[in-house]
């Protein structure tokens, strides 16, 4: 549901690593249990990583997208 709305990959930047689902489920994960970026699992990926992708999605306004998108669905 989230896929049309999330930014494509920065043609000009290095391929991206990181799945955009697991992006947003340490957003998600973030959300829910009210931790700091410096304290995520070790099985997420760099906190670095998720919070500029944060960050940088906000500036776009994503959040306020998918989470509209996601609303409608409930």
């Amino acid at each position: 549901m989230l896929e049309p709305i999330l930014p494509s990959a920065n043609p000009l930047g290095s391929p991206r690593t990181v799945e955009i689902r697991e992006v947003v489920n340490v957003w998600m994960y973030i959300a829910e249990n009210g931790i700091q970026w410096r304290s995520l699992l070790h099985d997420f990926p760099a906190w670095q990583t998720v919070y500029g992708d944060f960050f940088r999605w906000r500036r776009l306004e994503i959040g306020e997208q998918a989470n509209h998108t996601l609303s409608r669905q409930v």
